[in-house]
Parts: C-alpha cells; structure tokens; sequence
C-alpha cells in the first residue's frame, strides 16, 4: 500500500521534472511510459514470480529501481533530443 502511494506520488513529480528539464511533453510523457514499465515489470516479477513479502530491503530496492529507471529514462530522453537536434529533424 505505502509503495504504491509513493509511487502515486512520485511518477507526477518525475513527469513535471522531466517536463522542465527536456521542454517537451513528449519525451516526458514516454520516458513516464518507460519508467512506469520497467517498475511495474521488476517490482511484479519480484512479488509475483519470486513469491518475495514487502519488508524493508524490498522497500529501499522499490526505491532504486524508481531511482535507476528515471535515470535510464533521462539519458534516453536526453539523446533523442540531441540526436534530433543533429540530424535536424526535431526543431
């Protein structure tokens, strides 16, 4: 229940960061998609597959893993807007 109020909290503030940070609502909106699928990939198939209960390490791996795919989420972001800017096809 608390991982997924503060993922309810977290994924709109990562939005509104990203939405500063690249200056468009595109590649906030599916680096939010990209960070969403990859929480929601690990975090069921450590709680559904793995069978594990939510203690404290699992709390503090939720954590990370929202941490490690933002950061995967903005390098991408990042490059797309560069890559676009270079080959001349995003303005």
């Amino acid at each position: 229940d608390t991982v997924i109020r503060g993922l309810g909290i977290t994924i709109p503030v990562v939005f509104l960061v990203l939405l500063v940070s690249s200056g468009n609502w595109i590649v906030a909106s599916f680096s939010v998609l990209t960070i969403g699928f990859i929480v929601s990939t690990v975090l069921g198939f450590v709680f559904t597959i793995l069978g594990w209960e939510l203690g404290i390490a699992e709390s503090i791996v939720s954590i990370m893993i929202v941490g490690l795919s933002v950061d995967y989420a903005i390098h991408l972001g990042h490059m797309f807007t560069v890559a676009g800017k270079d080959e001349g096809i995003y303005p």
